[in-house]
């Protein structure tokens, strides 16, 4: 007899655990995410995993569940699977800022910089002047190879922010990039611009002054290229190079 009501209260007990397991634990999709970042913040991260995949059961329509999972699968980069969870948290609500920072990152590593503008364009919305985002959608289309649409972005900064040293040296080092991308690609004409606003912006620059020099030999301008020599001159005076130019 006792026997069978040993069996019983264990049956009984197993019954509830289980029920226990499938009931709305945390009460709220704050408290799911709180408790999983948690578990994220203390390296657990299938724990923290596994906490927001019940909360998804309940609150499968809260933004912030599915990017604590795009986060998840990001740390681990799985970046197809975490693509899928922040594309879902933005689709409930498309303020959701940290999950179209995480895309950006994303489309950024796997070479969809078309994608990766797009998610900027859409944080700047919301934050028209974060630096670091005009910079970095500035660094995108580089790599898009657009670099006239990298030097606007640039230009504009400048005159946002014309005492930062930062954005001007970056702005050089991108007519720098594109200086030569546009040499190797023998566009003379576009080479020579991206020269001649190095040249402009560095007076006294020797290094600058040759290479235009150059170009515009090339392109048979030799009035153009004396001009540019006899600037050189002034400011290198007896310059060796400048001489045999002249």
């Amino acid at each position: 007899m006792i026997k069978h009501i040993i069996a019983a209260l264990m049956l009984g007990f197993i019954s509830f655990s289980a029920y226990a397991l499938n009931i709305n634990q945390y009460k709220t999709p704050e408290a799911y995410v709180e408790e999983a970042k948690k578990n994220f913040n203390a390296n657990k991260w299938n724990e923290g995993k596994a906490i927001l995949e019940r909360g998804l059961k309940y609150y499968s329509q809260d933004s912030d569940i599915w990017f604590q999972l795009g986060r998840y699968y990001y740390h681990f980069n799985d970046y197809e699977k975490a693509r899928y969870n922040l594309t879902k948290a933005v689709d409930i609500s498309y303020d959701n800022l940290e999950a179209k920072y995480l895309l950006v990152n994303i489309e950024d590593r796997t070479g969809e910089y078309s994608s990766a503008v797009c998610h900027i364009n859409e944080i700047l919305e919301a934050q028209p002047y974060r630096k670091e985002l005009w910079m970095r959608k500035a660094d995108l289309y580089r790599k898009l190879g657009n670099y006239d649409q990298s030097e606007r972005i640039y230009k504009r900064m400048i005159r946002i922010f014309p005492k930062d040293s930062t954005i001007i040296k970056d702005y050089f080092y991108s007519i720098e990039t594109s200086y030569y991308q546009n040499a190797k690609d023998g566009n003379l004409e576009k080479a020579t611009e991206r020269m001649e606003e190095l040249s402009h912006n560095s007076p006294g620059n020797l290094e600058y002054d040759i290479a235009l020099i150059n170009l515009y030999l090339q392109q048979g301008q030799r009035e153009k290229a004396l001009e540019i020599t006899d600037r050189g001159l002034f400011s290198h005076p007896g310059d060796p190079t400048l001489v045999q130019k002249k």
